[in-house]
């Protein structure tokens, strides 16, 4: 038998590709007996709560039409207080917003609006809790977009990180000192390069990934296995990247892959908050696998991965004003 990892990469004869289309063929219609509109229930109460006055929102936000040229940077976050995205898609505010949609492009579907793009500064309490920040992200998307959406699950191909069995070689996170945050204008979010060729990060930011003809070179600060999942997983195009090692909280690391270089949109930034660039095809799954291995002590392992997809009903083509 070939081997399992070379195999899932492939496409398998019995496992169909991450298609968005067939990923949203439920197979059963409204009126047929295996339909159940209950199973939609808790997407639509996750829609329309901001609406009924159930959650959080910005003290302020100003959203604002921008040019496709203008570089993509996200600087603050929730402890601040504050945070601006000088370019941003609504689809990438959803992932933001509803982060159980955001490991895999393809789980957001059904409005062309989007991916239209905006210039957006927010304000909240100092202090203000990652979740509620989500929250409040979940309503400035209902009440200023008029977001309203329902879920579907579909069972897919996926490929789990996991402890090799020599395992995990991570260091803990370690407290930074205070600096100012990186300039949400001028020049680019990546610090340059240290010796090895990684990105230097500047201060408040937790991922930077510099691509070579061949590899990319990932430097992480503070990061989650599910965060590493996630970013690994913009490498891949079709293919689901989850997290199982089971190991808890942040660590500090670089991760050399070998990837092609990809096309990036019109003035993205590497690392800066942006959508994920278009990935080039042939991601070796095996390749990955190695270098997780020899670098960290971890491997990639071929999955079922059970996920629910956000099917947009109503999204407005323009927010409300500011």
């Amino acid at each position: 038998m070939a081997d399992p990892l070379e195999y899932w990469a492939n496409g398998g004869q019995d496992d169909a590709h991450l298609d968005p289309a067939a990923l949203l063929d439920t197979g059963v219609a409204p009126g047929d007996a295996g339909h159940n509109p209950m199973k939609t229930l808790p997407a639509l109460l996750l829609a329309v709560l901001p609406l009924l006055g159930q959650s959080l929102e910005f003290e302020v936000a100003s959203i604002k039409p921008v040019a496709n040229d203008v570089p993509m940077r996200y600087t603050g976050g929730a402890a601040t207080g504050r945070a601006s995205w000088t370019r941003v898609t609504v689809r990438s505010l959803i992932s933001s917003g509803y982060p159980a949609y955001a490991a895999h492009r393809e789980r957001i579907s059904g409005a062309s609006a989007l991916d239209h793009e905006y210039a957006l500064e927010v304000r909240c309490s100092a202090g203000t809790t990652d979740a509620d920040f989500r929250q409040m992200i979940a309503t400035l998307l209902a009440t200023r977009f008029g977001l309203r959406f329902h879920e579907v699950t579909k069972e897919v191909k996926a490929f789990a990180i996991v402890a090799a069995p020599s395992g995990p070689r991570l260091t803990a996170s370690q407290p930074q000192p205070d600096a100012p945050q990186a300039p949400t204008t001028g020049g680019p979010m990546i610090g340059g390069r240290d010796s090895a060729g990684f990105p230097v990060l500047l201060p408040g930011s937790t991922y930077q990934v510099a691509f070579g003809e061949d590899e990319a070179k990932m430097t992480f600060r503070g990061a989650s296995m599910g965060f590493l999942a996630n970013r690994l997983g913009d490498l891949f195009r079709d293919d689901l990247l989850v997290d199982q090692t089971g190991l808890p909280g942040k660590f500090d690391f670089h991760l050399a892959v070998p990837a092609s270089r990809p096309t990036l949109p019109p003035g993205f930034v590497p690392g800066g908050g942006g959508p994920t660039p278009i990935r080039s095809p042939g991601m070796d799954a095996k390749a990955v696998s190695s270098a997780l291995e020899k670098q960290l002590g971890l491997r990639l392992v071929p999955v079922k991965e059970t996920i629910q997809l956000m099917v947009v009903d109503h999204l407005a083509s323009e927010p409300t004003g500011n």
